[in-house]
């Protein structure tokens, strides 16, 4: 299959976004959470950073959850699966169906 650029490519589910902004949620509550709690600096920190704080803690979990969503496909051609993938560098898989087993 040499020409992928005809073929029809889907996303994964749009709750696959939610699965990964969780796991990185999680990740970050885990190693940011207790560095926060136990440092005796953080009281100390003036209330209008707080805010800011928050939302790079968010854009930090949205933005690579959100783009890895919208960069990956798959399409289903008539002799290979091809899966699509990469922001900065395009990444194009072909497996042909004789390689899946189930």
């Amino acid at each position: 299959m040499s020409d992928t650029s005809a073929l029809e490519y889907r996303r994964q589910h749009p709750l696959a976004l939610l699965l990964g902004m969780g796991h990185r949620l999680l990740g970050v509550t885990l190693i940011a959470g207790p560095m926060v709690l136990l440092n005796p600096a953080v009281r100390d920190v003036p209330e209008v950073l707080v805010p800011s704080v928050a939302v790079m803690l968010v854009l930090l979990v949205l933005l690579p959850a959100g783009l890895t969503w919208a960069t990956q496909g798959v399409a289903i051609g008539h002799d290979a699966l091809v899966v699509r993938s990469g922001v900065l560098f395009r990444r194009t898989r072909t497996i042909p169906y004789g390689r899946i087993q189930g």
